[in-house]
């Protein structure tokens, strides 16, 4: 996540509001290591400038 902060959102068009943000995992199986996870990763964000 932290690539994604320091990689990305600078150049979007956004910043960080504030608030936490969350993970969520979708799907996953830890019995099956080659199965593929679906993560979902929430960060609260606002247009530069506001």
């Amino acid at each position: 996540m932290d690539d994604l902060i320091t990689s990305w959102l600078p150049y979007s068009g956004y910043t960080l509001s504030g608030l936490p943000g969350f993970e969520t995992f979708e799907k996953f199986d830890l019995d099956d290591p080659s199965s593929p996870w679906v993560i979902e990763i929430c960060l609260p964000i606002v247009p530069l400038g506001n």
